[in-house]
């Protein structure tokens, strides 16, 4: 069975839960907006949540979570 890239975990109860909308997301992640729609479509970034009728955002450890995957995936 194969199994995602990306790992989500619960908020843990101390941390402050937080929304990035996308400029912040392409800052941190480093990829282009064509770049981390297709990799939603791949199932390899995590999904935006939906935070007004045309306006959505990423929660934020589930980036960091994502960027530090990446970096243990380097060694």
């Amino acid at each position: 069975m194969a199994t995602s890239v990306i790992e989500r975990r619960a908020v843990p109860r101390t941390a402050a839960l937080r929304l990035l909308r996308l400029r912040e997301v392409i800052h941190i992640c480093g990829l282009s907006r064509s770049g981390i729609y297709a990799a939603i479509k791949e199932d390899r970034f995590p999904r935006s949540v939906p935070i007004g009728e045309r306006a959505r955002a990423w929660v934020q450890h589930e980036i960091e979570n994502w960027a530090g995957q990446r970096m243990r995936a380097r060694n």
